[in-house]
């Protein structure tokens, strides 16, 4: 699956089979020269990874951000820093999808995710 998302808003650089990797830069387009990462941001990435860990079925869904229910970061993430993300499916109701994420770089925890996800196909 592709992400319908283009630039500037794709942040998601590689994804693998729980993995997504994505990484800031001192002169991305939307940082406007601050040099730490806003969790808005963090949160966009995730959702994406985790779009495209649904999309790995036999059918391509379109997948909406439907609730943030966690978004904490233990200490900021700089600009040049590459941000690895790991998800998982924690659950599902109809068309609604739980998510728990996970962002590392290099190999600290920087932040922890839970959001919902619904599935429009």
């Amino acid at each position: 699956m592709s992400l319908p998302h283009r630039f500037p808003f794709r942040l998601v650089d590689r994804a693998g089979e729980r993995r997504a990797l994505a990484r800031w830069s001192a002169s991305s387009y939307w940082q406007r020269g601050h040099d730490l990462l806003q969790a808005t941001w963090l949160v966009e990435a995730a959702a994406q990874a985790a779009g495209l860990l649904l999309a790995q079925g036999p059918v391509e869904p379109t997948v909406l951000l439907a609730g943030v229910e966690l978004a904490a970061l233990s200490r900021p993430i700089r600009c040049g820093e590459s941000v690895e993300i790991e998800t998982r499916i924690a659950g599902r109701l109809g068309r609604l999808v739980r998510v728990e994420a996970r962002a590392t770089v290099a190999a600290e925890a920087v932040g922890e995710l839970v959001l919902t996800l619904m599935q429009e196909s």
